[in-house]
């Protein structure tokens, strides 16, 4: 008789389930291929847990600084998604710095530019990953940025050029018959400190489209060259002249200007009532009251200020300019101002005054100078973070909301886009 072999598993203290021994590594937790077939429902093992705990104990341990200057190396940003897997956003400007710009494509200036809110018009739409980079590419930030006396990439980009600024896109429109005058209105610009330039004369010109006003005069009497002077524009006479007016505010103190536009004027000829001038102190609070007391005359209260120029000069109250007219900025058409890196600048950030602007309407611009082909790029709704450092720079804001100048305003936008077209980058020199 064949004798059958014992089976049952020897008791030498280890635990038996359903008649088989249980090994060692069961207790910390390990699946084997059965078990994970079994329990399809669990996630992390007791392996994982520990290792990504031992990870958050060893980041926390890192100081702040440490964590700054290491976030952007690839393999700590693979680390911060082990640990949080579900988080998707990602800052725009550490976006920009990954994305080759080889392969960047931009929307067609073709295409429509601007999409609609009310009565068919609207902010454009914000700037895509890709445009960003290359906004990024064209005007990099600096390791040495935030040193306010080094100038910035949008410093090179629109302020150092041998050519007097011209915006011409702006000067071209309101001179052609694509502009209309909106009913009860007359053109109304707006020039807030006078630098010895032809600005005044024209504005006036281009917004009256009189013929008999002389450009050169001026000119030749403010001894400005080819260079300094504003290039003409076509202005179209045949069309008809319109009523226009033209403030002039001088800077002084104490009531004296410093440069005497009126002298200028009247030496020239031209009419005090369509180029009325006056004096105020640098840190005068009633720029509001002037701007409105000084339209044309029997004026609805939604009269437009078509241009609006602000020239501060060293006092750099570009910013605290701009706040004090908030009441009215929904009526400017078209601004040009100067960032720098003083005045009320100090106070003031640009990503706040920019979102202040947009707020009524005004969508700006960094605005290029002759060397860049009077190039454009957009800052509201595409800032880049380099942008608050405070540094000199000439900017322009175009507003979306009104049907007068809404063909001005895709010209800009249309610019913009061909500018992110070309291959080019402003470096700061060395």
């Amino acid at each position: 008789m064949k004798l059958r072999r014992n089976t049952t598993p020897k008791n030498d203290g280890l635990p038996i389930v359903h008649g088989k021994k249980v090994r060692h590594r069961h207790r910390f937790g390990l699946r084997n291929a059965r078990s994970r077939l079994n329990n399809d429902n669990v996630s992390d093992s007791c392996f994982d847990k520990c290792l990504r705990w031992s990870v958050i104990i060893v980041i926390c341990t890192i100081p702040l600084q440490l964590l700054h200057d290491f976030s952007n190396i690839r393999p700590f940003t693979a680390i911060v998604n082990f640990l949080a897997p579900n988080n998707e956003s990602e800052s725009s400007s550490t976006t920009a710095a990954v994305v080759s710009t080889a392969s960047v494509e931009t929307k067609k200036a073709e295409t429509p530019i601007i999409s609609s809110s009310t009565g068919g018009y609207g902010y454009p739409d914000k700037c895509t990953t890709n445009e960003l980079a290359i906004l990024e590419k064209q005007l990099p930030t600096d390791p040495l940025i935030f040193r306010a006396w080094r100038p910035a990439s949008f410093t090179q980009a629109t302020v150092k050029t041998d050519y007097a600024r011209n915006p011409n896109l702006m000067r071209e429109f309101y001179a052609s018959d694509k502009f209309k005058l909106g009913k009860n209105h007359q053109f109304y610009g707006v020039v807030l400190g006078w630098q010895n330039n032809d600005v005044p004369i024209d504005t006036l010109a281009i917004g009256s489209r009189d013929a008999n006003i002389d450009t050169k005069k001026w000119v030749d009497k403010l001894k400005l060259n080819s260079k300094k002077a504003l290039p003409p524009v076509a202005i179209n006479s045949a069309a008809g002249t319109r009523p226009a007016r033209v403030v002039v505010v001088e800077w002084g103190k104490n009531g004296t200007p410093i440069n005497s536009f009126q002298e200028l004027r009247d030496s020239v000829g031209d009419s005090a009532d369509n180029l009325p001038a006056v004096s105020v102190p640098y840190h005068t609070s009633n720029l509001l009251d002037i701007v409105r007391n000084e339209m044309p005359e029997g004026a609805p209260t939604d009269q437009p200020i078509h241009y609006l120029h602000i020239n501060n000069g060293a006092e750099s109250l570009d910013a605290k300019i701009l706040e004090g007219l908030k009441p009215i900025l929904n009526q400017v058409r078209y601004a040009h101002f100067e960032y720098n890196k003083d005045g009320s600048w100090e106070t003031t950030k640009l990503s706040t005054l920019i979102g202040l602007l947009k707020n009524e309407g005004l969508v700006c611009y960094f605005a290029g100078s002759k060397e860049t082909d009077y190039g454009f790029w957009r800052i509201t709704d595409c800032f880049l973070d380099h942008y608050d450092y405070r540094h000199w720079a000439q900017i322009s804001c175009v507003n979306v909301k009104h049907d007068d100048v809404k063909e001005l305003a895709h010209g800009i936008e249309t610019v913009f886009l061909k500018t992110l077209q070309k291959d080019q980058v402003f470096l700061v020199p060395n």
